[in-house]
């Protein structure tokens, strides 16, 4: 794998992660139930699910 399609799977994860936190509705229903919920930390799980899917 070279830089270049290192940057756009890097890239595409990072969209999909995106997607996954700010674009579903369950996200935008999350802080209703959960007013401490922390998207950062959702992000942070999600970019690691994909990166370990994406390996695995």
């Amino acid at each position: 794998m070279n830089a270049k399609e290192f940057l756009l799977a890097l890239c595409l994860i990072a969209i999909f992660a995106f997607n996954e936190v700010y674009g579903s509705p369950e996200a935008e229903a999350e802080p209703e139930a959960n007013p401490d919920a922390d998207p950062a930390a959702h992000l942070g799980g999600v970019l690691t699910d994909l990166v370990n899917r994406a390996l695995g």
